[in-house]
């Protein structure tokens, strides 16, 4: 291949879209009778993923769990279709007494405003994109309450698939 060729063929990707960062999408849909909703993006820069939120419908002023669960199953209307929390990496740090071990989907969990809506981001290290324990095709998960690891998990209250988006 001739250089004038590569570098053209670098152009338009990179003008195309196609050298980006990968990204990924998932629409939260309500469960277990909640009313919550909302919109995560994925963005992976480098070893770092960044995961952007907006929820709304949630509790005013009050924490909740956040995680990427094993399979990208949000049919059941408990959420229980998308299996626990995605890929144990330790025997001790998890999030509830069904998880007691620490996993690479546990997220830090999310704060709702005095509105109920919940907006900001979170970087994780332990999941990516298009690396070693990608999120491709799995769901993302909000529970009722906050992670306490002397109790039960709260009910599942929003999922969605985490989608690639093509740039």
């Amino acid at each position: 291949m001739k250089p004038t060729l590569i570098i053209a063929i670098g152009v338009f990707l990179t003008a195309n879209g196609y050298a980006k960062n990968p990204t990924a999408q998932a629409i939260l849909e309500s469960r277990n009778g909640s009313k919550t909703t909302g919109t995560i993006n994925f963005t992976q820069t480098n070893e770092i993923l960044k995961i952007e939120y907006k929820v709304a419908g949630l509790k005013a002023n009050s924490s909740f769990g956040f995680h990427i669960h094993e399979k990208g199953d949000c049919s059941s209307l408990d959420a229980k279709s998308a299996g626990s929390h995605f890929h144990k990496i330790a025997d001790v740090g998890g999030t509830s007494k069904e998880t007691p071990g620490a996993f690479a989907g546990d997220l830090p969990q999310i704060k709702s405003n005095e509105k109920g809506i919940a907006e900001g981001f979170v970087t994780a290290t332990q999941v990516s994109l298009n690396k070693i324990n990608s999120v491709e095709g799995l769901a993302i998960m909000i529970h009722s309450g906050p992670d306490d690891v002397t109790k039960p998990s709260t009910p599942r209250i929003a999922c969605g698939v985490i989608i690639s988006k093509l740039k």
